[in-house]
């Protein structure tokens, strides 16, 4: 026996879940979810919970999902992946403007021996 939406064993290799009766609308709007909680600032592991619990399939079901959304659908991002990218950015940023403010030093000192 299993804990509901894990799957279960039911011979010759043939594995049952409640996941796999999941309609496909029910799906589509699970991946909207998590996506919508990941950009209110939760971990996608944990957006992934909450939309599990409340249609009652596993997390690992619903990653599932959104997995395949991300490879079929190029404009589905996790919000962990922005994350990323946002940090990145900044990172670089970060140095570009101290770079300016080294080289307009550099400069100003250049000038001012000059005179």
């Amino acid at each position: 026996m299993s804990s509901p939406g894990y799957g279960s064993r039911h011979g010759a290799g043939e594995t049952l879940g409640r996941y796999r009766d999941t309609d496909a609308a029910v799906r589509e709007a699970a991946i909207a979810a998590v996506v919508a909680l990941e950009s209110y600032g939760q971990s996608e592991a944990a957006a992934r919970r909450a939309v599990a619990e409340q249609i009652g399939v596993s997390a690992s079901a619903v990653r599932e999902w959104v997995r395949a959304a991300e490879g079929t659908q190029r404009n589905i991002v996790s919000a962990s992946q922005l994350r990323r990218e946002l940090a990145d950015t900044h990172a670089q940023l970060a140095v570009a403007r101290q770079l300016n403010r080294d080289l307009a030093a550099a400069l100003n000192n250049r000038r001012g021996t000059r005179r």
